[in-house]
């Protein structure tokens, strides 16, 4: 009836990975995994291929019961879109057209070599946008505001290439690729190009970091900090789930007016972490 796990769908995902479902008795008899030769089976295709067979935290699924079908030791460690297939056989099972579930996980590139430098001029580069009511889009920008890439034509902007906004209630992010810092030991920047045109202090965007898969996040910097750093720390639509970050109408009536390089040092926590 669902993936549980991995959550997100999309990360740094390497060999040994555990997939979760949840399997949920619809009938009116009960299901003994014990004693019958009833499986729960995920089939992967895509980037990642491979068929594996589930675990079961429970030995009889009772009517209306759910419990969680658990795959261990699953290889997704090549970048690139999954597909899933887990399906439940049971012998006797007159309805098969429920026995099976169809999801798919998207594996992040690890870059390992730096100074990493992307213009997207060859493409997304591995970046994938996500969240809620997401309107990000990859292409050149013609909006009435933010034209044009910083360098050459590509660039990831809100509201679409064209002239729409970004939409009411949007909560989205940009993904980047997973950076494998275990060979960086001394303190390291981050670069990024931005314009910024949002309503002033109401909506805005921050620059965060994860070290545990994407279960929580940190600001990269501070409001306050140089080099075009954020420009606010009362953000009302909270964004990334806090208030700091760039937001539209700064002290004059554009935004940030164009493209801008902005520049902090990586945070030390960061340094020697291998995801």
């Amino acid at each position: 009836t669902d993936l549980v796990a991995p959550t997100p769908t999309f990360g740094c995902f390497g060999n040994n990975e555990v997939v979760i479902a949840s399997v949920e008795n619809v009938g009116m008899d009960n299901v003994d995994f014990a004693t019958t030769n009833a499986t729960v089976t995920l089939n992967v295709s895509g980037a990642n291929t491979g068929t594996y067979t589930a675990t079961l935290n429970a030995g009889t699924l009772t009517t209306n019961q759910t419990i969680n079908a658990q795959f261990p030791g699953v290889d997704l460690s090549v970048p690139g879109s999954s597909d899933f297939s887990i399906t439940v056989a049971f012998p006797g099972d007159g309805v098969a057209g429920n026995d099976t579930l169809i999801d798919s996980v998207f594996t992040q590139p690890t870059i390992t070599s730096f100074p990493y430098v992307e213009d997207f001029e060859s493409g997304p580069g591995g970046w994938i946008a996500g969240g809620s009511a997401s309107s990000w889009a990859f292409g050149t920008p013609a909006k009435n505001t933010i034209t044009g890439a910083n360098s050459g034509f590509n660039a990831w902007t809100t509201g679409g290439l064209g002239t729409g906004n970004y939409n009411s209630g949007e909560n989205s992010a940009v993904l980047s690729p997973c950076c494998d810092f275990t060979t960086l030991t001394t303190p390291s920047t981050v670069s990024l190009a931005i314009w910024y045109e949002s309503e002033n202090s109401f909506d805005g965007a921050v620059l965060q970091s994860s070290i545990d898969g994407g279960a929580t996040w940190q600001n990269v910097g501070a409001f306050g900090d140089p080099n075009n750093w954020y420009t606010d720390n009362t953000i009302s639509g909270n964004p990334g789930g806090q208030q700091e970050g760039w937001t539209g109408r700064d002290n004059t009536s554009d935004g940030s007016g164009g493209w801008v390089q902005a520049e902090n040092v990586l945070d030390s926590s960061l340094l020697g972490q291998a995801d």
